[in-house]
């Protein structure tokens, strides 16, 4: 999902309106997140409100590929590890 929207949200409205699209696309798109969401029983269609998101285990980035596509990755995020 490439989409600028998420630099120029301004109200919490927007805001929930765009992460629910994205927790859509992540669980119809993201082979990991989308076993993570089958396996606790959710039902994409019926999540309508951020609260209700399931969140992947942080664990899950050290041991599975998370991406929502098959296309080469152009920017990769790294962190110092500190907590």
């Amino acid at each position: 999902m490439e989409d600028s929207r998420i630099f120029n949200i301004v109200t919490k409205t927007e805001f929930n309106k765009i992460a629910l699209e994205i927790f859509r696309f992540q669980a119809a798109n993201n082979p990991v997140y989308k076993s993570f969401v089958n396996h606790l029983k959710i039902d994409v269609s019926k999540v309508n409100s951020i609260e209700n998101i399931p969140f992947l285990p942080i664990q899950f980035f050290k041991t599975h590929r998370i991406v929502a596509s098959k296309n080469n990755i152009e920017k990769t995020f790294l962190s110092s590890g500190t907590t």
